[in-house]
């Protein structure tokens, strides 16, 4: 598709993936809206990630209840202080290495809901492995 402002075939062009499209459109065809798997976590932002010199995807906060939430995955906080404790960071899914935010929602999108995977955490510097059950975001 080329958005124009004038109507010639000049302007900006827009393009979706042939492997997004065959994934997305049957889901709006059966449900209205496109399910997507997640962990039920938000993620602290690459670039503050980044500034904490830490490879991964951390954890600021997990969904009460959710996937993450039911398999202990541990989030940031601020104690009444103000000392900063580090939340989980996953650094690896189903053996992928996740080095940053885009890597492991990269990853998600290609599972669906209830689909199990194994997440590599990494604790106070300790390395585990979680196996949950996605659930739909």
């Amino acid at each position: 598709m080329i958005y124009s402002p004038s109507g010639s075939y000049a302007g900006v062009g827009f393009a979706i993936p042939v492997n997004i499209v065959k994934r997305i459109v049957p889901q709006l065809i059966k449900y209205g809206k496109i399910k997507r798997a997640g962990l039920g976590v938000v993620l602290v932002p690459d670039n503050i990630r980044e500034r904490l010199s830490i490879n991964g995807a951390m954890i600021l906060e997990t969904q009460p209840g959710g996937s993450a939430y039911q398999a202990g995955l541990k989030t940031t906080y601020t104690t009444y202080y103000g000392d900063i404790y580090y939340g989980d960071v996953i650094i690896g899914i189903d053996g992928n290495p996740v080095t940053e935010n885009d890597d492991l929602a990269n990853y998600l999108d290609t599972k669906k809901p209830g689909d199990k995977v194994e997440i590599e955490i990494s604790r106070k510097k300790k390395k585990s492995k979680v196996i949950l059950a996605l659930q739909e975001i």
